[in-house]
């Protein structure tokens, strides 16, 4: 195939990895080139992390020396990106399990003025933290980038239906808590577990992305032509 004959419907494998202690970052490796893609520039990402795969995204290019500064590689995090719904999912289970027991002797007075200011305050302090931990990660690209690519990154069909089936186990696990907490029975187990399920629901959108290849499309026609032929031979068909 010539690279005259490429059109923006055509799609590229490209591989990606981990950066060291920044789940906010995926490091893209395209045309011997490498590219930093940013998994909370969309904020809506929070809400339904799918919006990665849908939306397009900005590959920004890093010189030698930003390049140097990042740890980065492709190993174990495919493994610890499948296990948080595993372990998130069976530690709640056995928890629950445990404290089955003394669940009686956690029932407390409330009504549902205080009900409400629970559900507030909750959603106040995990917006607080990933604010804290969003800024915390942020590598301040946008005054270092040199090249950006706006492209569809999207991951196997395999880890994108692990991450819908994580995702959706989780919203229905914060809605549950959500009519607990405005039901009939007040438990405190029910104030402790809330938090961190609307926490871990927020952390959905830091797995859309494994540590494989990834599958890029709806290039513009003149990043296509700077694909070089080595690139042009993974092209899917």
């Amino acid at each position: 195939m010539e690279i005259n004959d490429l059109n923006i419907n055509q799609k590229f494998r490209a591989k990606m990895y981990r950066i060291h202690k920044n789940p906010r970052y995926k490091l893209i490796e395209l045309d011997q080139k490498k590219y930093l893609i940013d998994l909370e520039s969309n904020c809506f990402t929070y809400l339904f992390p799918p919006l990665n795969w849908i939306l397009k995204k900005e590959l920004i290019e890093i010189s030698n020396d930003k390049l140097n500064e990042i740890e980065y590689d492709d190993n174990n995090n495919k493994e610890q990106a499948k296990n948080i719904g595993c372990v998130s999912g069976g530690g709640g289970v056995l928890i629950a399990t445990l404290m089955r027991p003394f669940m009686d002797l956690m029932d407390v007075p409330s009504n549902q003025s205080i009900n409400s200011l629970i559900v507030i305050l909750t959603v106040l302090v995990i917006v607080f933290i990933r604010g804290s931990l969003r800024k915390r990660w942020d590598l301040k690209l946008k005054s270092n980038k040199t090249h950006i690519i706006k492209c569809i990154v999207r991951s196997k069909l395999k880890h994108m239906s692990f991450v819908i089936g994580a995702y959706l186990m989780f919203l229905l696990f914060s809605l549950l808590m959500i009519g607990l907490i405005f039901g009939v029975e007040n438990n405190l187990m029910i104030y402790i577990g809330s938090p961190l399920i609307f926490f871990m629901f927020s952390l959905m959108n830091l797995i859309t992305y494994d540590n494989e290849e990834v599958i890029i499309s709806k290039l513009s026609q003149s990043e296509l032509i700077n694909i070089n032929r080595k690139s042009i031979q993974n092209i899917l068909r």
